[in-house]
């Protein structure tokens, strides 16, 4: 019982992870790393355990003392997301309690993205702590399997950039797609434009950031960060401070163009 095999695994390195494993009705995990050359594994065992457990707390700067804490009249949540190499787990998500704590358990311990929600309009995450080392903006390394306290400062002094897309003959761009990009090209925040053409995007964090405007979601493609890159030069550059209200304008990148530039990376 608990024996594995895999066949036919080309050379190279791998992680294996446990999906579903119950023992004694209590889920356990396992991950271990493995590299493959020009003979077989044998014997490889993976150590299963608890999930890790992370308790945390939102807290707002600036604000009162006694109700600095997130949950007056809105309750933030906190999700990890991975690259895709282990299971999606109920664990990994938590929203915030009316005193600005949270608990998550049954995590894997795996590379993460802390992802935030639910934070009102004119406020942005401004800094993420995890037993005492700065992951704002980074990759959580979890695979050292240790559970940790987490701490997520908020500020509501968030930027806020607005402005007009239009197309190559200058009309306004009706229900186009706007993506703010932060200097690492990740996706910041997405609008859409009303029949006038114009966006506000709220909830930005101080920096410079590139935004560009897409006819269409050319079938989940924006999401790409190699497609968007070949587009960079299209893209409007704008640098925010706290409370900053930047204004762009930005030409929409037409369905036949994007989708002559999709074919070069499909």
């Amino acid at each position: 019982a608990g024996e594995f095999l895999f066949k036919n695994v080309a050379r190279g390195a791998y992680v294996i992870q446990t999906q579903n494993a119950m023992v004694e009705g209590t889920q356990l995990m396992g991950r271990v790393e493995v590299t493959i050359s020009d003979r077989n594994l044998e014997n490889v065992v993976v150590p299963l355990n608890p999930g890790l457990e992370i308790r945390g707390l939102f807290e707002t700067e600036g604000a009162d003392p006694a109700a600095r804490n997130a949950g007056a009249g809105w309750s933030p949540s906190v999700q990890f997301r991975g690259d895709g190499e282990f299971p999606p787990n109920a664990g990994d998500y938590a929203q915030a309690k009316d005193d600005g704590t949270f608990r998550m358990q049954d995590i894997y311990p795996a590379l993460v993205r802390v992802n935030v929600f639910g934070l009102p309009e004119n406020t942005y995450v401004k800094s993420i702590d995890f037993g005492g080392r700065d992951v704002t903006g980074k990759d959580l390394d979890l695979t050292s399997g240790s559970d940790g306290e987490m701490k997520i400062v908020l500020s509501p002094n968030a930027a806020e950039v607005t402005g007009i897309a239009h197309d190559a003959s200058g009309k306004p761009a009706l229900g186009a797609i706007v993506q703010i990009c932060d200097k690492d090209g990740a996706i910041a925040k997405t609008a859409n434009t009303d029949w006038t053409g114009t966006f506000d995007v709220k909830g930005l964090a101080p920096g410079e950031y590139k935004a560009l405007a897409w006819e269409d979601a050319g079938d989940g493609i924006i999401s790409d960060p190699d497609f968007r890159k070949s587009f960079e030069i299209r893209a409007a550059v704008v640098k925010l401070a706290e409370k900053a209200h930047g204004k762009i304008d930005l030409v929409l990148i037409a369905k036949d163009t994007m989708e002559i530039e999709a074919a070069k990376i499909r």
